[in-house]
């Protein structure tokens, strides 16, 4: 056999090797999302917000066979003026695992993109910028006893120190199901 077949073959066989052996064991695959799912579902502001506040939705789900968590996010304000339309920002994160950790990205319609760095504790979840340059941004998460949904959105101008830009409360509507990523009864 030519070497070079006998190198691929070796280094196949080093690769999935640990794998099967894990399987035939009946070892259980870690679930690299665990410290996330608190986060599935769909969920909607709490009610305790203000009207000109506004109301909104947000998604989080396992996508690309569970390679990524998409958040889809949807505020709607109410008019400023009667007779004018609603004003709606909408935004899309998708977090997914790098390095042996988290990290995400961030766009809306207002074409912002800030790019996180992802840490979760409990049922806490920690975005954190760590642009040196310019602003610096930090969005927290934090499921709170009675199942509500707590975030809150920093903003740290440059050498300057964090200070809270905004806050809310979101309430599951939809449990997590099979679909959106539950796996082997895991929450």
């Amino acid at each position: 056999m030519p070497m070079k077949k006998r190198s691929v073959r070796a280094l196949a066989i080093m690769l999935l090797l640990p794998g099967v052996v894990a399987l035939a064991a009946g070892g259980d695959v870690p679930d690299p999302w665990g410290p996330a799912r608190f986060l599935l579902g769909s969920w909607t502001t709490a009610g305790t917000a203000k009207a000109e506040e506004g109301t909104g939705t947000a998604s989080f789900s396992l996508e690309l066979d569970a390679n990524v968590i998409v958040r889809r996010n949807r505020v709607a304000f109410p008019p400023s003026e009667p007779g004018k339309a609603p004003a709606v920002h909408e935004d899309l994160l998708v977090i997914y695992p790098q390095g042996g950790g988290f990290r995400a990205i961030y766009f809306d319609n207002e074409r912002h993109v800030i790019e996180y760095a992802v840490t979760f504790a409990g049922e806490a979840a920690t975005f954190e910028t760590a642009n040196a340059d310019g602003p610096r941004f930090r969005l927290l998460y934090r499921l709170l006893p009675d199942r509500t949904l707590a975030s809150e959105f920093y903003i740290a101008p440059p050498g300057r120190e964090f200070s809270l830009y905004l806050k809310g409360a979101a309430r599951r509507v939809e449990p997590q199901s099979p679909a959106s990523g539950e796996r082997d009864g895991r929450r």
